[in-house]
């Protein structure tokens, strides 16, 4: 359990998952009116939480709790193995973001590897494009 450490929003959300097995396996302890919490009451409650875990990855995935983020990470995903450049990614946020907002936003999902930013040629001077990683890059 300690090495489940998902991060973002459903971090938040499975991040007192220890204590909840154990509360769980009291309950069976005490429900079975054992002495105390043995292996199967453990085992109990971990299947308990298993299930909570997963409930919890279906609803929250992989959300950042972010919205920009999120919405940058929703447009991104769209926009598919093209990308979307500087302009376009402040375009899809409906251009009501601050330069510093979106930067902070762009940051959180290459940290995370959600996203990477890649340097694409144009004629010109060359432009950062950010693509969305794949599901199984992650």
């Amino acid at each position: 359990m300690a090495q489940d450490e998902p991060g973002g929003l459903l971090g938040a959300v499975v991040a007192r998952g220890e204590p909840q097995v154990l509360r769980l396996s009291l309950i069976y302890a005490l429900l079975e009116g054992a002495p105390h919490i043995d292996i199967a009451h453990v085992e109990a409650g971990w299947a308990v939480w298993g299930y909570c875990r997963k409930s919890a990855e279906l609803i929250f995935g992989d959300r950042l709790g972010d919205g920009v983020a999120d919405k940058l990470l929703a447009a991104v995903r769209e926009a598919g193995g093209q990308g979307l450049t500087g302009n376009e990614q402040h375009a899809a946020l409906g251009r009501h973001v601050h330069s510093e907002r979106l930067r902070a936003a762009r940051e959180l999902l290459v940290n995370r590897g959600l996203a990477v930013i890649r340097k694409v040629p144009t004629g010109g001077r060359r432009a950062e494009v950010m693509i969305a990683c794949e599901e199984s890059e992650l």
